[in-house]
């Protein structure tokens, strides 16, 4: 187990979630604007927000559990999938309100792991076999 790749992954994880989701909010915010203008976009804005921020954590923990499988040698899925936990509760316990603490909470961890963990899974795959 290293320690030194679950606190690294762990940093980088955040960074990229922290920015995942600033993009979010920019095209969230130019949905809602277009919405305005165009009624059949208004019609369709909730759902194109959820899938967009659906998108953005999937996207998000992936590559923060490939950043992490990089960073060790040994039992890659294993870190990335710790690191996506960590990551989703501290995501989770940073809103400082223990209310939040339901069952979509428990969807956001085991999202978080399984989407890091898939992330570690693709960085363990070579990209190409040599004959």
């Amino acid at each position: 187990m290293s320690i030194k790749a679950i606190i690294l992954g762990t940093l980088l994880s955040i960074v990229i979630f922290l920015s995942g989701q600033l993009v979010y909010i920019l095209l969230a915010a130019f949905i809602g604007s277009s919405a305005n203008e165009y009624t059949a976009m208004n019609e369709y804005k909730t759902l194109l927000w959820f899938c967009l921020s659906a998108a953005t954590f999937s996207i998000s923990f992936i590559l923060g559990g490939l950043f992490t499988s990089i960073l060790t040698d040994k039992k890659k899925v294993l870190h990335a999938a710790i690191v996506g936990f960590l990551v989703a509760a501290i995501s989770i316990l940073s809103a400082g309100d223990l209310s939040a603490l339901n069952y979509k909470a428990l969807i956001m961890l085991v999202a978080g792991l399984g989407f890091s963990a898939l992330g570690g899974r693709l960085g363990t795959k070579p990209t190409y076999r040599q004959l």
